[in-house]
């Protein structure tokens, strides 16, 4: 988790009355948290608050997740690229061995139309 989540949740949380929060009147006034004088509406208004901080926090951990899976994927892609980069470059090093493939799968093809004509 963020701290910027961390700290909502901890806010909320101290809004609820749940909470040891030293920025709180009542931990000041030295009450704990028990006899915290945040009032029904606030702990209402709480009550609906937390829930959607939880979503918040859960939504940005799968965005975190997505951001981690596409940092992997472009890793992969940056791979590939320099695959296919060496296979140029072994190409462009060796047009002899190119060139003696290509003649081979030609001749493996034409052997595979003589043998359909046989047929």
């Amino acid at each position: 988790m963020t701290d910027l989540t961390t700290r909502l949740k901890e806010l909320l949380a101290a809004a609820s009355g749940d909470h040891d929060d030293s920025s709180c009147y009542c931990y000041n006034e030295g009450w704990g948290k028990n006899r915290c004088r945040v009032g029904p509406a606030e702990k209402r208004l709480a009550a609906l608050a937390i829930p959607l901080a939880e979503e918040l926090v859960a939504s940005q951990e799968f965005v975190e997740a997505m951001a981690l899976r596409l940092d992997h994927v472009q890793s992969v892609a940056r791979d590939l690229g320099h695959r296919q980069f060496d296979a140029c470059q072994w190409c462009n090093s060796s047009p002899e061995l190119v060139a003696e493939a290509r003649d081979a799968l030609r001749l493996e093809k034409l052997e595979a139309v003589k043998q359909g004509d046989a047929r």
